[in-house]
């Protein structure tokens, strides 16, 4: 499933199932078995609630009630409308992948880069022999 930007998150119907990559602003923990995770991908400056629910996600205690301000997260799940004056549609997760830390996301990203030979410039020189041999691969 392809991933939804944030910003666009408002624009989709009740009911919609998405997919949403962030990094977590805050987790706010339910004695009801429940968190609430503010998630945000850096489209837009209003965050996205998604509830996690214990009973519904297998990684709920071993996982998920470790987030942390800053961890990258994948969630999964279905646009419900919210009981809250701040939103009008919260996320019910399905799914929620943890990916750790900022470093290992851009560690994991880094490894499905393609890498560029000869593209270290120290000169216009060097820039210009850089880019020829860019163009050739």
């Amino acid at each position: 499933m392809e991933s939804t930007r944030v910003n666009l998150v408002w624009k989709l119907a009740v009911g919609t199932r998405v997919r949403v990559n962030g990094w977590v602003r805050t987790r706010r923990d339910s004695k009801g078995g429940f968190s609430f995770l503010e998630l945000n991908d850096g489209s837009c400056l209003k965050n996205l609630q998604v509830i996690a629910e214990g009973a519904a996600l297998p990684n709920y205690e071993a996982e998920i009630l470790k987030l942390g301000t800053g961890a990258c997260v994948g969630v999964v799940g279905s646009l419900v409308a919210s009981p809250g004056k701040e939103q009008a549609v919260e996320l019910k997760a399905e799914q929620v992948e943890d990916s750790k830390t900022v470093e290992s996301l851009g560690k994991e990203l880094k490894a499905m880069a393609p890498e560029y030979e000869g593209c270290v410039a120290e000169d216009a020189q060097g820039l210009d022999a850089a880019a020829v041999k860019l163009n050739e691969q």
